[in-house]
């Protein structure tokens, strides 16, 4: 098995993990905080002090796999989960197949409760090492390819679905070839979309293919040019599918229209990025679906943000895809270069950059400040101080409660970051620092249809200011797949919530989401999880 990097050989290992020294300003980790007997005390202790930036904790539980792909998975928890757990609570599924060991032949999983601490590390029957991998409307996760390193580093073909009742992953049939850094992505019809990555020959795959759940794999389709690894694109309202980065060409995928004799590809734009020297492309930048809601008229925006291992940047850009002629425009930089960063959605309609580095694969020049950037205001403000850098094979994720669990970062293989931190941004404080009153979900209904009304009882009805449907995320190398957040129409009557679902499954494709209520200060609840179908 792979040795997680402890912290006393980060010298050892060439400084690869971040040094283990906080400002005084600064929260500690609940291991350096001296209230390591409860790890909620940092938060749950309600200490005095201002938190207008949030706060970064890092958990006592250490990974002892690499995490590779990380998904949330659709258990409910509750806000007296949160009281009683004193940390952060959701279950997390983390997929690391050989973990970038080309000797491991132990192909591993992990499901991590973390409002009771349990995480079991069980194996897999292939190595889904550098994968794709989303999450079906059944609330499956769902990978496809992964590594072989004989004769040489290639893809594989298997694609196999992960159980949630058993815990365990079964195969659902092969691809036509094989694939090594491929995009999933979850259709509007809930098909999965899967293209690009090296097959069994260490070729780039030139081809799509489509995965209908209960019938199994379309024809391969050509894509009539040569993609990138891990190509960052996102479900639009119309049911297209729009590829923003890395490359400096953006292009629109149709599924409506694909056959063997039409790509469905065609060109949508061109970034600003790429136009001056040491500009080349935003290789392991990341690439967000900003929040559609009704306050924008569903209109959606997308951000891309950072990439380039030659020069990594701080830029970022933003567009408009379903425009007319839509055009990439600069967005305001963020506080450093980032490569191999990660971006998330939170509840409130704002996005937590952070990690990365400003020269790729060192974590000596790691960023460890992460910033929030608020789309109302096209601005970022700071969102605290990690303690480890955050590189290649991290993954940051929204869990229920409202907060940010991150994990992860590659060191000399086999090595690898063990500790794990959870940021508690700054919406669960009240100006004094202590924990804000959290409104709460008292009763909402499992399963929704689209374009209809339905009911969540909550006893602060009259103090909601947002209903949002936050789709749990699937994160590998610096790229969500599935995270979304969709902004519902309601109104209060008799003291109860009426809320619409959306319109249709292209605007909030199929599936589990979590549900949050946002109180007119801001503050989110504890979500619930629906099916929307």
């Amino acid at each position: 098995m792979r040795t997680p990097i402890a912290s006393g050989q980060a010298l050892a290992l060439l400084a690869l993990c971040a040094p283990l020294v906080h400002c005084a300003s600064d929260p500690l980790p609940y291991e350096d905080s001296g209230l390591a007997a409860d790890p909620g005390n940092a938060s749950i202790l309600g200490l005095q002090v201002p938190r207008p930036e949030g706060q970064w904790v890092t958990l006592p539980d250490t990974m002892d796999i690499n995490p590779i792909h990380a998904v949330v998975l659709h258990e409910d928890v509750s806000r007296s989960d949160r009281e009683v757990a004193g940390r952060a609570v959701g279950t997390v599924l983390v997929v690391s197949g050989s973990g970038d060991y080309w000797a491991e032949t132990d192909f591993s999983y992990k499901v991590w409760d973390l409002a009771s601490g349990v995480n079991t590390t069980s194996l897999m029957y292939f190595d889904a090492f550098c994968g794709g991998i989303t999450v079906l409307s059944n609330g499956n996760p769902f990978v496809a390819g992964g590594t072989s390193y004989q004769p040489f580093l290639s893809g594989i073909a298997e694609a196999a679905t992960f159980r949630t009742r058993s815990g365990t992953f079964g195969p659902v049939g092969d691809m036509a070839r094989g694939r090594w850094y491929p995009t999933t992505t979850l259709l509007g019809d809930g098909r999965v979309m899967v293209d690009s990555g090296w097959d069994e020959n260490g070729v780039m795959n030139e081809t799509v293919e489509i995965f209908t759940p209960g019938g199994g794999w379309s024809p391969e389709y050509p894509m009539g040019w040569s993609p990138p690894f891990y190509i960052r694109k996102h479900v639009m309202p119309d049911g297209r599918v729009f590829m923003s980065s890395p490359d400096t060409e953006s292009r629109w995928f149709d599924p409506a229209v694909v056959n063997v004799n039409n790509t469905g590809w065609t060109h949508a734009a061109w970034t600003q990025y790429g136009n001056l020297p040491n500009q080349y492309w935003r290789e392991y930048g990341s690439s967000v679906l900003l929040p559609i809601t009704p306050e924008n008229g569903w209109e959606p925006t997308v951000m891309i943000l950072g990439g380039n291992r030659e020069y990594p940047t701080a830029t970022t850009e933003l567009i408009e895809p379903m425009d007319a002629v839509p055009t990439w425009r600069w967005g305001p930089d963020m506080v450093s270069p980032r490569v191999r960063m990660n971006a998330t959605l939170l509840p409130d309609g704002t996005l937590l950059t952070l990690g990365g580095s400003t020269v790729d694969y060192d974590s000596t020049t790691g960023v460890l400040a992460a910033e929030i950037y608020d789309p109302e205001r096209n601005a970022f403000e700071p969102a605290g101080t990690m303690a480890y850098a955050r590189l290649d094979h991290s993954v940051s994720i929204l869990l229920p409660d409202a907060t940010v669990w991150v994990a992860g970062n590659q060191g000399v293989i086999p090595d690898f970051e063990e500790h794990v931190e959870v940021y508690e941004p700054a919406y669960l404080f009240n100006p004094d620092g202590s924990l804000a009153t959290r409104p709460v979900i008292d009763d909402a209904p499992r399963l929704v249809t689209y374009a209809t009304d339905f009911t969540i009882r909550s006893d602060e009805a009259a103090n909601i200011d947002r209903v949002v449907l936050m789709r749990p995320g699937a994160v590998t190398h610096s790229f969500d797949t599935d995270q979304r957040h969709v902004g519902l129409e309601f109104s209060v009557v008799n003291g109860r919530i009426r809320a619409t679902s959306p319109i249709d499954s292209n605007l909030a494709p199929p599936g589990y989401y979590m549900l949050f209520l946002i109180d007119t200060v801001g503050v989110p609840s504890v979500a619930t999880f629906i099916q929307l179908l």
